[in-house]
């Protein structure tokens, strides 16, 4: 297990050093930039919908109403 822990952690490394260089990059500033990456979040969360519900139930043992209601982004704008 300590090799799995290991390449976990240099993956998060990688990918934390990826994400700040593009911060450092300027890039995020750009409006039309964050409002994709938001467009992209939504797209991926209905995507997922299905698998996050099933998640919930065998984390948390919410029923799908239960994590509807309290989850989901139901009146969020788009």
């Amino acid at each position: 297990m300590e090799g799995m822990e290991s390449f976990v952690g240099e993956n998060l490394d990688r990918e934390a050093e990826k994400l700040r260089e593009t911060f450092r990059s300027g890039k995020t500033k750009c409006v039309n930039w964050r409002r994709s990456q938001l467009k992209a979040i939504l797209t991926l969360l209905r995507e997922k919908e299905e698998e996050i519900f099933m998640a919930l139930y065998k984390d948390l043992g919410k029923h799908r109403c239960e994590a509807y209601r309290d989850e989901s982004d139901q009146g969020s704008p788009e």
